[in-house]
Parts: structure tokens; sequence; C-alpha cells
């Protein structure tokens, strides 16, 4: 089990991927001038917030377990999906710049 941070730490072979999806809501309350002078500065507000954790597993009892983790914490939850990957395509990319007179 491996907690992806960023590209290049998906396993290059077969792996399950699992991804954990996450809504938060951030109140800012705003400012003093806001409140005393209604249009003036910025008014308090709440943002959402959506992001995801994915966590690789090299195979499927790794993937069991991890599984039996996160539904023990919340029996009832819809927020995973388990992503079946036969490998990771890695991509490049060239720029060409033709000066044009």
């Amino acid at each position: 089990m491996k907690k992806i941070l960023g590209v290049t730490d998906f396993p290059s072979g077969h792996h399950y991927l699992i991804i954990v999806s996450k809504t938060e809501s951030i109140y800012i309350p705003g400012d003093e001038r806001s409140r005393t002078n209604p249009g003036h500065g910025y008014p308090e507000h709440t943002e959402t917030v959506h992001s995801f954790v994915m966590i690789a597993c090299v195979d499927e009892v790794e993937l069991k377990e991890e599984l039996e983790r996160l539904y023990k914490q919340d029996r009832n939850r819809t927020d995973v999906v388990v992503l079946n990957v036969s490998g990771v395509v890695k991509t490049k990319a060239t720029i060409q710049v033709d000066l044009l007179s």
C-alpha cells in the first residue's frame, strides 16, 4: 500500500488504485470593514473544496486490507472507487518554435 502524492509515486506495473473523494466546506469570516461598511473589504462566505486521496496497492491482499480499513471508518461510505490498472503510460512533450520573419 502506497499513498500517491505525486506523479512519480505511481507503481509502473499492474496495481490497484483506490481513489477516495473528499469534499470540505471552509468558512471564511470576512473582515471588519465588510461588517461596518457593507460593500467594502470582503464579506463572510463559505468555500467548497474538492480533493482526492489516491492509494496504490500492488496485489489483491493489500487491496482487501486497505478497503477493510477504509470501511471500518465508515460502513456506509460512497466516496471510494477502485481501478484495476494494467500499467502507467508515461508521456513526453516537445515544443518547437519557428520564428517568422
